[in-house]
């Protein structure tokens, strides 16, 4: 899934998606340390891959309270701490990828990813939330 240029968005997306999701379950002591350990050691990725992946998380962690009160704004009655934590770690990806990118073409990309992350780690429903 890696090769000379790193990792693909899809996969990259997905390492993200996976270390928010830990970092949400982890509680108040969630550490951005441990979940970068995480994803050289366990998913397996070089140390540039997993700067990538960590380039993601770090400010998508950090600004995870904007994110929620975006997607609270646009489903009130789905306010963020109700989501599922899969649900909701996939949409602060999303949004903070949807922040920084760069044309309508990349913004679909972002969007389609989330819902397969949605697919593949939640419900059938989720899809339709995020």
């Amino acid at each position: 899934m890696s090769g000379a240029r790193g990792l693909m968005p899809t996969v990259l997306r997905q390492y993200a998606f996976q270390a928010m999701y830990q970092l949400d379950a982890s509680g108040p002591g969630a550490s951005l340390e441990t979940v970068a350990g995480w994803v050289r050691e366990q998913a397996g990725v070089g140390a540039p891959e997993a700067e990538r992946v960590m380039r993601v998380v770090t400010p998508a962690w950090q600004g995870r309270a904007e994110a929620d009160k975006a997607i609270t704004a646009i489903s009130p009655q789905w306010p963020a701490h109700r989501l599922a934590a899969g649900d909701r770690a996939s949409l602060r990806v999303g949004y903070f990828q949807l922040q920084n990118a760069k044309d309508a073409g990349e913004c679909k990309a972002i969007v389609s990813g989330c819902v397969s992350l949605a697919r593949e780690f939640s419900k059938e429903k989720s899809t339709k939330i995020v």
